[in-house]
C-alpha cells in the first residue's frame, strides 16, 4: 500500500501513515487503524468513488495515458488485492476514499 502511495504522488511528496489504537481487546489482540494517505499527482486524475471499490480487485489499474505517470513503472494489478487478502486473513478490513487532491486507505 505504501508503494503504491509513493508511485501515484507527486515527486518528494510526504506520504503520511496513521496508526491508531481503537480498542485494546488483551494482551495479544487489539484493534488498530491504520490510514496511509498521499496527494495525487497532478496530472493524474483522482479515483472515483467507484474505482476506489474496485481497486482491491486482482488486475485493476487505473486507466491513464503512462506520458503522465512520470517515475510509475508498469505493473500487474495485485498489489492491492493482495495486501487485501493478507489483511482479511488476520480478519480485518481494508478500502480506499479519494477525493480531487488526497488518497487515503484504510
Amino acid at each position: 500500500v505504501g508503494t503504491n502511495a509513493m508511485k501515484y504522488s507527486p515527486n518528494n511528496e510526504r506520504i503520511r501513515v496513521e496508526a491508531n489504537l481503537l480498542e485494546d481487546k488483551s494482551e495479544t489482540a487489539a484493534l488498530l487503524s491504520i490510514t496511509i494517505s498521499n496527494r495525487n499527482r497532478p496530472g493524474v486524475p483522482h479515483l472515483s468513488a467507484a474505482e476506489c471499490q474496485r481497486v482491491f480487485e486482482k488486475g485493476f489499474r487505473k486507466s491513464v495515458p503512462h506520458a503522465s505517470w512520470g517515475r510509475i513503472t508498469s505493473s500487474n494489478g495485485l498489489g492491492l488485492s493482495s495486501a487485501r487478502m493478507a489483511v482479511k486473513a488476520i480478519g480485518g478490513d481494508i478500502w480506499m476514499t479519494a477525493d480531487q487532491n488526497h488518497t487515503f486507505v484504510h
